[in-house]
């Protein structure tokens, strides 16, 4: 089984805990900007931990653990986001065949609709189906 690099998770949490709460539009996009231009080390020094022990938690779950915590599905469609160099969630979605509206509607109305399928899906575009690194 293949190495798992941890940047693309370290990049996720560092932009879920940085960017404003009302990041839309401009200012999503700059926030991921700015995560995306910081430096690696500095960020691995501080969120290398969450995200080995975020990594093994997404890589436990089973088809009887969907619907994934919302949080959880939205750092992990950031992690695509960054390791394919998007700058939306839209995109992430489109990525695996499911249109932005629907996407969208998993982190509110339609949270409990998030199957093992998709679940699945964005883990493999994530990367996450190897092992940690030690």
């Amino acid at each position: 089984m293949f190495e798992i690099p941890l940047d693309n998770m370290i990049r996720a949490i560092a932009f879920r805990e940085l960017k404003p709460d009302n990041a839309f539009g401009a200012a999503h996009l700059a926030a991921r900007r700015s995560i995306e231009g910081a430096d690696i080390d500095a960020l691995t020094a501080h969120y290398a931990a969450e995200a080995r022990e975020t990594i093994a938690r997404f890589q436990n779950l089973e088809p009887g653990d969907m619907p994934p915590d919302t949080d959880d599905l939205a750092l992990l469609v950031d992690v695509v986001a960054f390791r394919h160099g998007l700058t939306s969630r839209a995109e992430v979605w489109r990525t695996i065949g499911v249109t932005p509206n629907t996407g969208r509607g998993y982190f509110g109305r339609n949270r409990g609709a998030v199957t093992w399928p998709i679940w699945f899906t964005l883990m493999a575009e994530a990367g996450l189906r190897g092992r940690l690194p030690r």
